[in-house]
């Protein structure tokens, strides 16, 4: 995953940064350093790693299945 696609991620579930980084139970500052690409202390790239990449997709999955399942109970 891409800091764009972080982002990307981020924007798609109407979150803020602050939401994000405690949904992935990172600091604040690990996420806005993943986000950007690049980490604020050295000026070397951060990338995201893999376990941040499968709780993004993991959460992800969980907000699409609770808005069918809302949707079923509304509709029928």
């Amino acid at each position: 995953m891409s800091p764009k696609h972080l982002a990307e991620w981020r924007h798609e579930l109407s979150m803020t940064q602050q939401q994000a980084a405690d949904a992935l139970d990172i600091s604040l500052k690990a996420f806005q350093e993943m986000e950007q690409g690049m980490s604020y202390d050295t000026r070397r790239p951060r990338f995201v790693d893999r376990r941040t990449q499968l709780a993004c997709e993991s959460i992800r999955f969980a907000e699409t299945f609770d808005s069918k399942r809302l949707m079923k109970a509304v509709h029928g």
